[in-house]
């Protein structure tokens, strides 16, 4: 069995409020205040399969008690002409019984957000974040599950935007991306974009545009097509559909279909909802072990699927419940493995890994919280024994806001 799915399933989307004729980053989630906050927490869980593919190998899976702690510092402020948002989250995980050669994990994450209007009709925006950790980032992309081993990320998304007339704008990018593992599974790249975008009416921008990235190993084409719309204040989308193509160095290039969506909804001041998903091909993290080879293979490039979906219901002043779910499907394409006759090709190869959270939030006070939370992850492939694995994690601290 593969684990496809339809390419409908990128209409149960996610995004942005379609509010101005050039609009990246939305300005308009700052408060017209100076906002300063630091939030301290603590606590002790219970993950009952700390190492995925030790359990695989062995048989067994190994479990253990673990504490935690971080402390978060963020501000923000808007003026009548630009707005900065910036975050920094310092922490670490100690696991109890000794189970790993490092039973200490730091993990740390940052970001800073700027943005500046030179005049009505310019506009740049930058969006930056760093992150260390041991867990991996389902919405971003980073990894596919936690067995790539400790990382470093790092992304730096830059626009200017122009606006030429009241109902015709243009936006150009350049980001930085990159990744940096233990097992040296690493790579960078640097995608430069542009985008045309028509405003049809109050609520809806047309647009169409391209980017090219510029990797260690491959380049990465992508053209597309789609809109913004804003239903109402509160509901907002945002589509795009087109192709993309990976050229390798080596001569290997592969096309395929493109598209994402993006969906944000405050049904009220209690309840938000957001969702994501996103399609298309990718040529890094291509490697595999696989059952029927009993090696590992390289691959050319992978289409990913990945889905989204996170909700937030404040149930009184005290008490609230969060939850959401992530979905990454990989198809790997165009093949080899080393063997006792030597390198020869494989056939095509599947994965897919699925997380669910769920939590509870309950103040005490004004400052002092507790928070209880729930992690499933359940990673499968037909083609690889190791990706076959569950992962329960349970929690319960306390955050204090100063």
């Amino acid at each position: 069995m593969k684990y496809t799915y339809p390419l409908l399933a990128l209409l149960t989307i996610t995004s942005v409020n379609a509010q101005g004729l050039y609009n990246t980053s939305g300005d308009s989630t700052y408060s017209d205040e100076s906002l300063f906050q630091i939030t301290a927490g603590a606590r002790v869980g219970f993950d009952d399969n700390v190492n995925p593919i030790n359990s695989e190998n062995t048989g067994v899976k190994t479990d253990s008690l673990y504490i935690g702690a971080n402390v978060r510092a963020a501000y923000s402020e808007k003026r009548s002409n630009a707005y900065l948002g910036f975050s920094a989250d310092l922490g670490a995980i100690h696991y109890l019984d000794d189970i790993r050669d490092d039973s200490t994990v730091p993990t740390f994450n940052a970001g800073l957000n700027l943005g500046y209007s030179v005049n009505q009709r310019i506009k740049l925006t930058s969006n930056n974040y760093l992150t260390f950790g041991l867990e991996p980032d389902y919405e971003r992309g980073i990894a596919q599950d936690r067995r790539a081993g400790e990382y470093f990320a790092y992304s730096s998304y830059n626009t200017i935007g122009i606006n030429w007339t009241n109902r015709l704008a243009t936006k150009h990018s350049i980001a930085f991306t990159g990744t940096e593992y233990d097992n040296g599974a690493s790579y960078s790249r640097i995608t430069l974009g542009s985008e045309i975008r028509y405003k049809l009416n109050d609520r809806t921008i047309l647009k169409a545009g391209g980017n090219y990235g510029l990797g260690e190993n491959s380049d990465n084409i992508s053209y597309y097509g789609g809109f913004e719309h804003s239903f109402s204040d509160r509901t907002g989308i945002d589509v795009v559909v087109g192709g993309n193509t990976v050229d390798r160095d080596n001569g290997y290039s592969k096309s395929g279909f493109y598209g994402s969506a993006t969906m944000t909804h405050a049904a009220s001041d209690r309840l938000s909802l957001s969702g994501y998903a996103r399609y298309g091909l990718d040529d890094t993290f291509v490697s595999l072990f696989l059952d029927d080879y009993n090696a590992a293979a390289v691959f050319s490039a992978r289409t990913n699927l990945r889905l989204g979906f996170k909700a937030d219901y404040k149930v009184s002043e005290r008490i609230g419940f969060y939850g959401g779910v992530s979905i990454v499907n990989s198809e790997y394409h165009d093949g080899a493995a080393q063997n006792s006759t030597g390198i020869g090709s494989v056939d095509d190869a599947s994965t897919f890994i699925y997380n669910v959270n769920a939590g509870l939030k309950y103040g005490f006070n004004d400052n002092l919280s507790a928070v209880l939370n729930y992690n499933h992850t359940g990673s499968m492939s037909d083609d690889s024994s190791p990706y076959e694995y569950d992962r329960n994690r349970y929690s319960a601290g306390l955050e204090y806001k100063f």
